[in-house]
């Protein structure tokens, strides 16, 4: 997160992002106060999001949160500034902003374990030869816009095996020293109704993963 100061005030602000287009995402700002002699007051967060469009916003005595969501893709700012609660034309008592990223395409990540006597123990991207190694996809979907969608893997593991699965996850017997990518295409799709016309019509986002496999 980004942290900005001053003499007597303290501002993080985070987000959950990436996020894919028509999700929605968590941004936070918390206020704190770096002299414990400072009166604790009310405050009150000014956000700025535009072009992002608020979908809820709630605010306590020393922390703000707003759900936002956007249409295209890029990378937004976001920025927050406090004032006292009651005096709106004051000077701001902090300021910070963070940037949140949004994509067409489906986020998330692969990793990589190695499965020994019963035991999985992860190893980013390197593993031993003649073990099995499970390779998994870790959607990364705060808002759960993906909670109807139905998955398919396609996994090439970059030594001519190709596999497609309905699981985030394959097992490979690693059997031949070296390195290799292993790449991945995750396809979702889902049902929704049109907003215009009101009928329902299949939805698809896709994904594209790549992550490098060492066998030791």
């Amino acid at each position: 997160f980004l942290l900005l100061s001053t003499e007597l005030y303290s501002l993080e602000i985070t987000n959950n992002g990436p996020i894919t287009t028509g999700a929605q995402a968590t941004v936070q700002a918390r206020l704190r106060m770096k002299n414990e002699n400072v009166t604790s007051n009310w405050y009150h967060f000014n956000w700025v999001y535009a072009p992002l469009i608020l979908i809820e916003k709630s605010e306590q005595q020393f922390n703000s949160t707003i759900n936002v969501t956007g249409e295209f893709p890029g990378t937004f700012p976001v920025s927050v500034w406090v004032t006292h609660k009651h005096c709106w034309l004051c000077r701001p008592i902090a300021r910070n902003v963070t940037v949140l990223q949004i994509t067409e395409f489906i986020t998330g990540n692969l990793t990589i374990a190695q499965i020994e006597d019963s035991r999985v123990t992860t190893h980013g991207s390197s593993s031993s030869t003649d073990t099995v190694t499970r390779i998994s996809f870790s959607l990364h979907d705060p808002s759960h816009y993906f909670k109807s969608a139905s998955f398919v893997y396609n996994w090439d593991f970059g030594d001519g095996v190709y596999q497609i699965t309905k699981e985030p996850f394959v097992y490979c017997n690693c059997s031949s020293m070296g390195n290799r990518m292993v790449h991945l295409k995750v396809v979702a799709e889902w049902e929704q109704i049109g907003s215009i016309i009101h009928e329902r019509e299949m939805m698809q986002k896709t994904g594209d993963f790549t992550s490098a496999l060492e066998l030791l």
